[in-house]
């Protein structure tokens, strides 16, 4: 298990993840947010995250009839960027938000762009 910032290292981040509360494809611990990288994990300690903001990613099908999806999302500000996770429910990324800065979200779902 690796720091996704190199110079952040938790030193019990095995069992702090082991510990830690799925949500969809990433778990939210008691010190740190775990992200699945490859075939093993990477994780942002919770004290660098300044703002978890809601949000969507439009994605390309391919295709004959292809058209774009759009799909619940979050911006994990940190104090050395900025990363975006997908997730499959929009509830999950509700408790995602809820989880990491403790203010209850009730996102609108995602509506499929309709193109004419």
């Amino acid at each position: 298990m690796t720091p996704f910032y190199d110079n952040r290292k938790l030193e019990e981040a095995q069992e702090d993840c082991k510990a830690a509360r799925r949500i969809d494809r990433y778990r939210v611990g008691e010190k740190a947010l775990y992200l699945p990288y490859g075939f093993g994990w990477k994780y942002i300690l919770k004290e660098d995250i300044i703002d978890v903001e809601t949000s969507h990613a439009n994605i390309r099908q391919k295709g004959c009839m292809a058209t774009p999806l759009r799909i619940p999302a979050a911006v994990v500000t940190t104090k050395f960027g900025a990363e975006k996770l997908v997730f499959d429910r929009v509830k999950s990324l509700d408790l995602l938000v809820e989880a990491l800065t403790g203010r209850k979200v009730n996102s609108e779902p995602v509506e499929p762009i309709r193109c004419l």
